[in-house]
């Protein structure tokens, strides 16, 4: 007797499908142990040369092409650098003239993110942060007081193109009484960082992670300023 295979291999296929679904796209991530910052337009560079009087503190904005153009160095392909790559490339362009002469760069950075704080709507205030910014290093910035309820600080991604926001809880509270490592997330554009008032009173001392401004090297990234 032939028996037909047909159902039954699509039967299997379907609850194969079933037991193993797609893995989902993570929400949030960790820190990288490494963290860089790409140059972008319209980003502004300044030179710190303190041993090349005509090119310490000269400012020079990435152009739309991606270049920034320094007088007497000529241009150099910035966008998608980071600001050590960028600066290895000045160095070298002006060791002929100046041997041994170093050199380091401060990137302004034009595109800033913001994160939310607060205890509740009505309280949240808004923070800017470059890149690389985490949980820990966002209450470093703010201020994690003897008020906050440890283990009840929650991580909220607002939800996109009308989509549910999403919340995780990351809890402080092992490394108060422990001395644990909680675990720590990037931050992303827009995220809201909630905290809860406690009757209980304690010693903060949370560890920065990574500060607002990134250090790349001897080079640093900040937002720029008001009028800059």
């Amino acid at each position: 007797m032939r028996w037909n295979l047909l159902p039954l291999l699509l039967f299997c296929l379907i609850g194969c499908a079933e037991d193993n679904p797609p893995a989902r796209e993570t929400i949030f991530r960790p820190p990288p142990a490494v963290c860089t910052y790409s140059i972008q337009s319209p980003d502004k560079i300044e030179i710190r040369a303190p041993e090349i009087p005509e090119l310490h503190l000269k400012k020079a904005a990435v152009g739309e092409d991606g270049l920034v153009t320094f007088e007497g160095l000529g241009g150099f392909q910035a966008a998608g650098k980071s600001p050590d790559e960028l600066a290895t490339s000045l160095h070298s362009a002006v060791q002929r003239k100046h041997p041994g002469a170093k050199l380091n760069i401060d990137v302004c950075a034009r595109s800033r993110h913001f994160f939310a704080y607060g205890y509740g709507v009505a309280t949240q205030d808004k923070y800017t942060f470059v890149a690389c910014e985490t949980v820990t290093s966002a209450l470093n910035t703010v201020g994690f007081d003897e008020t906050i309820w440890p283990a009840q600080v929650r991580l909220v991604r607002p939800g996109k193109n009308g989509g549910p926001d999403r919340t995780i809880l990351v809890d402080y509270g092992p490394m108060f009484d422990e001395g644990g490592k909680p675990a720590d997330y990037l931050l992303e554009d827009g995220d809201i960082l909630e905290v809860t008032r406690t009757p209980l009173r304690r010693k903060s001392n949370i560890p920065v992670t990574q500060p607002s401004a990134v250090t790349q090297g001897e080079n640093t990234v900040r937002p720029c300023g008001k009028h800059e």
